[in-house]
């Protein structure tokens, strides 16, 4: 069985405060007919009279005035929870979230700071840092504005926009002690453990392929936060092949070369076609392709 309509409900509540259908069919702005009708399904489906009428109006019986109270708490909640929703509303076309990969926000947030004269806030941005499944998750789900990603594979094409952001190479980032040359080659690292991503992966999947392993085989350390690769990395634990921006120039305890061959991955931006304040956004999405623009001629 269907739950109480909430208009019957209000209804109801309004008959209960003004004493009169009259009175209330005007302050809902509604006809005696309708009125009597959401009175009338109320009754229906409670199986008996919430209603007394006499000549001076309306008054209600027990079993109405039990239904009335807890109406005022249901119509109580229904406001809570829309101006709830309108605040959320609110928030979110004053801030902008993005689901991306680590080197995106090293690279978007700096050039935003010291731009004199950006498009956008950056401190109206919220980074979600993930891989490219997740982030399309939570885009699919509303939770964020923008997926910045690798291989948007299966994307509803009618419903999401994909636009090409930037080509990255890939660089191997090994240990200084290593004295990896430069550029190198897969031979160099034939014997060294690996750290990477999981196979769902762009970077799996181009290193695997760049190693001449199989793509389906693992790597001696599977870690899906490139921070966290890093780290490892300057401990000692293996090399990695990453995508290589400005801002993962080296330095320290890890060197970075150029792989033989140069391999690259593509970056995309994944946004909802039909996004509320659409037009709030395209402020957002430029800033973003600028910033692949530049990575891609860097």
């Amino acid at each position: 069985m269907r739950p109480f309509n909430i208009d019957h409900l209000r209804s109801l509540v309004t008959i209960a405060d003004s004493g009169s259908m009259a009175s209330a069919g005007r302050l809902l702005h509604l006809s005696p007919a309708a009125l009597s009708l959401h009175v009338a399904e109320l009754e229906r489906r409670v199986g008996g009279r919430l209603l007394l009428r006499h000549a001076r109006g309306v008054s209600l019986n027990a079993a109405g005035r039990g239904l009335v109270d807890r109406a005022r708490r249901i119509l109580a909640q229904c406001q809570e929870a829309e101006e709830e929703a309108k605040a959320q509303v609110r928030e979110r076309s004053t801030r902008w979230r993005i689901a991306t990969l680590t080197f995106f926000v090293l690279e978007m947030l700096p050039r935003l700071a010291n731009d004199p004269q950006p498009q956008i806030d950056p401190g109206a941005i919220d980074f979600v840092v993930t891989e490219a499944g997740s982030a399309l998750q939570m885009l699919y789900s509303d939770d964020v504005d923008l997926a910045i990603v690798t291989q948007p594979r299966n994307v509803p094409a009618e419903d999401y926009a994909v636009m090409p952001l930037c080509r990255l190479p890939l660089a191997a980032f090994a240990p200084t002690s290593w004295g990896t040359p430069n550029p190198v080659s897969p031979v160099f690292f034939a014997q060294r453990p690996l750290i990477c991503p999981d196979t769902s992966t762009a970077s799996h999947e181009i290193a695997m392929r760049w190693l001449g392993r199989g793509t389906d085989q693992p790597a001696e350390f599977t870690v899906n936060f490139h921070s966290a690769i890093l780290r490892l990395v300057e401990e000692g634990m293996g090399f990695a092949l990453l995508p290589y921006t400005p801002k993962l120039a080296g330095g320290g305890p890890i060197t970075v070369s150029q792989l033989e061959g140069q391999p690259s991955m593509e970056v995309y931006c994944v946004h909802r076609r039909d996004a509320p304040g659409r037009h709030l956004l395209s402020p957002l999405i430029d800033t973003v392709t600028a910033v692949g623009a530049q990575l891609t001629t860097a």
